[in-house]
Formats: structure tokens, C-alpha cells, sequence
């Protein structure tokens, strides 16, 4: 998804800030609003809609980002249809009970929270995020941790998949770890994890790092960023008080 914010639409060419308020907002209203509100989440997913024109962002690839979470807000939801038998509404003779309506609610309300970070990431760099964090006066701790993490995350899942690699090949082919070899298994990969962080920090000395990163970028609005927020921020208020 990294690789999508170097594409220059219009929506990727508004300031970070801008995107990152928005983004906000708009995750603090969806969690506000109630999971019985069907049309107000609706009402949201226009404007992912909208980010998804905008931006011209590859909606399936992005979808497919959103399958792993879909469980949790699932099985999460699934017992309000058992729990909550009260009658909401009819359609066509088939009652419809409040349960299944929060269990609606909670899959939209999920999939809008989610979707709207996914686009966020998709349309802006994490140098540009990180750097906002940073001039917003969040501790340095806090946003070195979260940019290491983002950069090296891949090299613990490189070694992760070439000692499942290796594994498998020792087990002739059978698919999945044995539980039994399982305590094991994570202990080698804390083990050669540990090593390998070991040698990226001392790579990373030699290169000058000092164990911190600079994030002075500061931005100028234009009249896009202007507009394009004026727009968003009636949009959020007339989600409320006319839906």
C-alpha cells in the first residue's frame, strides 16, 4: 500500500495534515454513531467513495487488506442476531430484529474505520505522517518506535517465512507447524530476530544514525487543502443533523 503514495492525484497532492485531521474525524464520528443508524453509515461510505475516485486507489487490492480483519468484526457482531430478537422493522413480510441490524451496523462501521486508514496510508508517505506526528509535540520515543517498526517489520517476516520454508521441507511438505514443534519454532525466530536487529543497528551506526530521526518538514496550505476541508467539515455536519 506504501507503494500507491507515490502516485500524484489530487487527493495525493493535498497537504498530510489536511488528510490526517480528516482521516480523524472521520473515524471519530463513525465510532460515534450509533449501529442501529443504517443510513448514516451509508451516508459515510460516500465519502470513501469519494477517496477512492479521487485518489484512483485500486479498491481491490485494498479490500483484500481489509479480509483479515473482517473476522474479528464478525464474530464480534454475530451473537447481537441471537441475543437482540426484538422486531426493528418488516421488508417484504420477513422481520428483520434489531440484532441483525447492529450486526450490520458493526461489519459497516468496521469496514468505513479501517478502509479510511487504509486510504490514508495509500495516498500519503509515512515520512509525511511520521513528520506530523513529530510537529504535533508527540514524544520522539514514540514516533521512532513506530517508524522502525514500519520500516523492519518485513525483515522479521523474511525470516519468519524462510524458517517455515526450511520446516516444511524438513516434514515432507505437510502443511502447518505440529503444535509440538511450535514452542520451539518461535523460540529460533526471537533468537535469529534478536541477531538480526543486531546487525541492522550496528549497519545503521556505520551510516550515522544516532538513534533518532529528523522530521522538520513543515507544509504551506494551498486552496485546495482549504476547500477540500471546508467541504469535508459540512459533510460530517450534515451526516449528523440531517441523517
Amino acid at each position: 500500500m506504501e507503494r500507491l503514495a507515490d502516485n500524484n492525484s489530487f487527493f495525493h497532492l493535498l497537504t498530510p495534515s489536511v488528510k490526517i485531521f480528516m482521516t480523524l474525524i472521520f473515524i471519530i464520528s463513525v465510532v460515534s454513531t450509533s449501529s442501529y443508524n443504517i443510513s448514516r453509515l451509508l451516508f459515510f461510505l460516500l465519502y470513501i467513495l469519494l477517496v477512492f475516485l479521487m485518489s484512483k486507489t485500486n479498491h481491490k487490492l485494498l479490500f483484500k487488506r481489509y479480509l483479515f480483519v473482517l473476522p474479528f468484526s464478525f464474530f464480534i457482531g454475530i451473537g447481537n442476531i441471537f441475543v437482540n430478537n426484538k422486531i426493528y422493522c418488516c421488508i417484504l413480510n420477513i422481520p428483520i430484529s434489531f440484532g441483525l441490524i447492529s450486526f450490520i451496523g458493526i461489519i459497516l462501521k468496521s469496514y468505513l474505520t479501517v478502509m479510511s486508514v487504509f486510504l490514508l496510508i495509500s495516498t500519503t508517505k509515512l515520512h509525511d505522517i511520521f513528520a506530523f506526528m513529530e510537529n504535533i509535540k508527540i514524544p520522539k520515543i514514540i514516533v521512532n518506535e513506530l517508524n522502525l517498526t514500519f520500516r523492519y517489520i518485513h525483515t522479521l517476516a523474511d525470516e519468519a517465512g524462510n524458517m517455515y520454508t526450511a520446516y516444511i521441507l524438513r516434514s515432507n511438505r505437510k502443511k502447518g507447524i505440529y503444535i509440538k514443534d511450535m514452542g520451539s519454532f518461535l523460540g529460533n525466530l526471537l533468537l535469529r530476530s534478536m541477531d538480526k536487529a543486531d546487525k541492522v543497528y550496528h549497519a545503521m551506526k556505520l551510516r550515522g544514525y544516532n538513534g533518532e530521526y529528523n522530521y522538520s518538514k513543515i507544509y504551506k496550505y494551498s486552496k485546495s487543502d482549504y476547500i477540500s476541508f471546508i467541504i469535508f467539515f459540512i459533510y460530517i455536519v450534515l451526516s449528523f443533523y440531517c441523517i
